[in-house]
Formats: structure tokens, C-alpha cells, sequence
């Protein structure tokens, strides 16, 4: 197994770090170094980065006293976490039942899975295999503990928690917990609900702290006019469905459904969930791995079923710790042929087939992760209608000087979504940088040019202000780009009524 991930995910191990969260989380972090132990306990005490993720972000002082946090060993730290999650999961399976070969086939198929490179081949998923980490061996204490609260149940609560400060997405866990009691220990509900309680408050304590974090800093958006969070739920669920049956075209990033109408998507989304729903109910007694393997997945998407609606509402990582469920109906699956040698072989090694075809993707794959220029060219390559693909590209080949490339990426981000100002604003700053660059003074002049596109983005849709904007932007000498700031103003309604637009574009003014 461990070779099989290393193999999988190698070229990852070449990768650098990415303008894309491993700054502001980890290099460029002023709580991440030296002195460890009073920034170690600071973080328990700070909300950061829209998030409250004190284990995840205290990972990287590992990082940082070991290898300064370079970026192979950053990597491979990644890397070494997550085969050793995924073997915990390996001995989880054989713990509840799964004979090896079974066990085997379906945490190779987990493990391979072409959306779990995000997790693994960038730095900032460190959070996605920590909490793997944790979250397995919490199942694996939990599982063999005999009695509710003894030695091995306190120490699955003690891990759960550490799962929980390092991820949100793992506070569905309690949840889960009763499924599994009910139908792979043959406990009673009771039994289950018992002894999931206790990490059931701590769920909904640091889930509500979580959602209050989220609303604060801007990460919830609320849905168009005749759109529902009921109707967008369903066609979340259906994506990942999809790219776990289908896993081509990931991208870091993909197009956001802005309305959330109820449509064709959103019915399929919804027969899908009762389908699954109605396996796992017939399963529970004679295929108690394919019950638990539908728990795991639905859960496993409940707090990013946009129930609550996000700025990103789809994200490859998320799906690390429910796709595990393929690997618990691997085994439910070859534990009902037990008594059919030929098909319990065909079964089997149709997976480690699919394992095979899943680690070639990712070894595929994780080369777009290991720079900003690669990955921002596969998002948009794959996933050519997604606006924030675009952004992030324009911002990459700006920060590197290809001023004319930056241009075209913002161009298309703005023809995807023209009222949205941040890519009007990141072409100004394009427009503000290749001026800077011809005069060589692009570094000093930063913090002046974040300040005059700042203004023309808050003008934008405004004539008046975009023309307060471009005067501002004449005056500092950027004349080009403020030509550009008036053609865009002629373009807003209503436009100016007076001649002050032609006499500032004639240079009178």
C-alpha cells in the first residue's frame, strides 16, 4: 500500500510551493517559527485565514524547525501522512471483518483516487491528510474499544478532537458513529447514540463557532432570486457522485452555480440520495459494508453539502475522507460472494483494476500541481468556464511578468462573469504592472498600484466614479491604463450627460 501511494503520488515530491494558500498558511505565516512554543500556543487562541485550524496550521512548525519549510520536504510530509492514514484505514478494514485481500483491493482503490492528489501534491492540504490521520485512528481506537467510555472510547474522543482543530469537514463523524455500532458491531442505537454523544457536542460546538466564522468573513453567499439551498444541495451531491465513478477533468477549481434553481440536475441529485438511501437501508443486515460505505459518503458531504451555501461549492478534497466509502463497499461486496470463489476473484480484481487505472490518473495529474503556472493552465484547460480558474491564471502570469497572457485570462474571466469587479480589478493591476515593469519599478510601486485599482474596482458600474478613478489614475501617471479606465466608463448606463468624458479622453483635463 504504502509503495502504491508513493508510487501514485511521486511527482508531487518535485513540486514547489504554490501562490495558492501555502503563503498566507504556511511560509508567509508570522505565527508559523521561532519562538514555537508561544506561537504554538498562540494559535489555539487565533482565528486565521477564515478558519480555526490551530493543529493544521501548528503542523507546519514541524516543517519549518525541519527543513526550513522547503518545499520536497514540506511534500514529503504530506505524502508520509497520508499513506500512514490510509494504512490505519487498511487496518481498520481487517478490524471489522474484511478478509485481507478485500481489504487490500478496497483501501487501494481509496487510496489511488485521482481527488485526493489536491490533498496530497499541495502543501496547504495538509489539513486533508492530518485529519486522515486522526480521523483513523480515532475509528480504529473506537472499534476496539469493549465498553462505552474505557480506556481506548477516551482516547477515539481525544482523537476525534484533534481531527476536529485540524478540519471541519470531519465534525461529521458523530453521525457516523451509530451506523457503525448498529451495523458492523451489532450494538444497540442506544449503545451507539451513547457513546457518539460526547463527540457529538464538540461537533456542534466548533461547527457553530465554524458557520460564525464563515458568515463573518464573507465565505457564505446568498443564492440568486428563485434559488434555494434545497435545490443546490442535490446537484452538489451529484457532482461528486460523478467524479467518484468518473474522476477526469479535477481542477483545484471549478464553475459555481450562482442562482441554485431547481432543475433536471437537482431532481437527479435528489433520486440519487433516495437511491442511496434505500441501498444502505437494505444492505444494513446482510452487506453491512456497502450500508456503511452510503453512510460515510452522505455524511461524510454534509458540511459541504451547501446546505449552508459557500464561495467555492466544490472542492476535490472534500471528498477524501467519504470516498473511503468505495472502500467499505469493496468489502461488503466480496464478503456476500464469500462462498462464490469465481466471482469474489472477479469482483476483486475488477477493483485493483480500477486502483490501477485511478493511480495512473493521479500520477497524471499530480504534475499540475507542482507549480502555479501549471495548475492555474490545467484549471483552465479542464474546466474553461470556471471565473476564479481564469483569475487565479491572470494573477500567476502577471506575478511573473507575461503581462499579455494576464490580460487574456482576465478577459475571459470578465466575459464569464462581467459584474463580478475582481477580475476587472486584477486586469487594472495588470494594466498598472506592465507600466511599472517598463519603468523598473515594479516592486516599490506595489502598495501604490494595489491602491489605484482598489479605486477603479469600487468605481466600476459608476461613470462618475470610474471618472474620478481615471483622473486619478492620469494624475499618477499611468495614462495608458487610465484610457482604459474611460472606455470601460462609455460603456457604463446611464453614461455621463455632460462632455467632461470627451474632454478627459481628448487630454484637456
Amino acid at each position: 500500500i504504502v509503495s502504491a501511494v508513493f508510487l501514485a503520488f511521486s511527482p508531487g515530491l518535485g513540486g514547489g510551493l504554490l501562490r495558492w494558500d501555502d503563503d498566507r498558511l504556511a511560509f508567509e505565516n508570522p505565527l508559523v517559527g521561532p519562538p514555537y512554543v508561544a506561537n504554538t500556543l498562540r494559535m489555539f487562541g487565533t482565528i486565521q485565514n477564515e478558519a480555526y485550524q490551530p493543529l493544521h496550521v501548528d503542523s507546519y512548525q514541524i516543517d519549518r524547525a525541519l527543513w526550513g519549510l522547503g518545499p520536497f520536504g514540506s511534500h514529503l510530509f504530506n505524502l508520509v501522512l497520508y499513506a500512514l492514514g490510509v494504512c490505519l484505514l487498511f487496518r481498520l478494514l481487517e478490524r471489522l471483518g474484511a478478509s485481507r485481500p478485500a481489504a487490500l483491493a478496497g483501501t487501494l482503490l481509496f487510496a489511488l483516487h485521482p481527488s485526493h492528489v489536491e490533498s496530497v501534491a499541495w502543501v496547504s492540504g495538509r489539513k486533508d491528510v492530518l485529519s486522515l490521520v486522526f480521523v483513523a485512528a480515532s475509528l480504529l481506537l473506537y472499534v476496539r474499544s469493549e465498553r462505552p467510555f474505557d480506556r481506548r472510547h477516551a482516547g477515539a474522543m481525544a482523537l476525534f478532537a484533534c481531527a476536529a482543530l485540524t478540519k471541519t469537514t470531519t465534525l461529521f463523524l458523530p453521525l457516523f458513529l451509530p451506523f457503525l455500532e448498529r451495523w458492523a458491531l451489532r450494538r444497540s442505537w442506544r449503545t451507539g447514540i451513547a457513546r457518539a454523544a460526547p463527540m457529538a457536542a464538540v461537533a456542534a460546538a466548533l461547527g457553530g463557532l465554524v458557520t460564525w466564522i464563515w458568515q463573518a468573513e464573507g465565505l457564505t453567499r446568498t443564492l440568486a432570486s428563485g434559488g434555494s439551498r434545497f435545490a443546490l444541495a442535490p446537484k452538489v451531491l451529484l457532482h461528486y457522485a460523478a467524479t467518484i465513478v468518473w474522476p477526469f477533468d479535477l481542477s483545484p477549481l471549478y464553475p459555481i452555480d450562482r442562482v441554485g434553481a431547481f432543475d433536471g440536475r437537482s431532481v437527479a441529485g435528489l433520486v440519487l440520495l433516495a437511491a442511496l438511501a434505500a441501498l444502505a437501508w437494505k444492505a444494513r443486515r446482510d452487506l453491512p459494508g456497502v450500508s456503511l460505505g452510503v453512510a460515510v459518503f452522505l455524511l461524510g458531504l454534509l458540511p459541504v453539502s451547501n446546505l449552508v451555501p459557500m464561495t467555492f461549492q466544490v472542492n476535490d478534497r472534500y471528498l477524501l475522507l467519504p470516498s473511503f466509502g468505495l472502500a467499505l463497499a469493496v468489502w461488503g461486496y466480496a464478503g456476500a460472494l464469500d462462498g462464490l470463489v469465481v466471482l469474489r476473484r472477479a469482483l476483486l480484481g475488477a477493483a485493483l483494476l480500477a486502483a490501477l487505472g485511478c493511480g495512473i490518473l493521479s500520477f497524471r495529474y499530480t504534475y499540475a500541481w507542482r507549480s502555479d503556472r501549471a495548475l492555474w493552465e490545467h484549471a483552465t484547460a479542464v474546466q474553461p468556464d470556471s471565473y476564479y480558474a481564469w483569475m487565479k491564471r491572470g494573477e500567476t502570469e502577471r506575478d511573473a511578468g507575461r503581462f499579455s497572457e494576464a490580460d487574456r485570462a482576465y478577459a475571459r474571466a470578465i466575459e464569464l462573469e462581467p459584474v463580478l469587479l475582481p477580475a476587472r480589478g486584477g486586469r487594472m493591476l495588470n494594466c498598472l504592472a506592465r507600466v511599472d515593469a517598463g519603468r523598473a519599478r515594479g516592486t516599490s510601486a506595489a502598495q501604490a498600484r494595489l491602491v489605484l485599482a482598489g479605486r477603479y474596482a469600487a468605481a466600476w458600474g459608476a461613470a462618475r466614479a470610474m471618472l474620478d478613478a481615471a483622473s486619478g489614475l492620469f494624475g499618477a501617471g499611468y495614462d495608458d491604463c487610465a484610457f482604459e479606465a474611460l472606455l470601460e466608463a462609455t460603456e457604463v448606463r446611464p453614461p455621463l450627460a455632460d462632455g467632461r468624458l470627451r474632454m478627459l479622453a481628448d487630454g484637456r483635463v
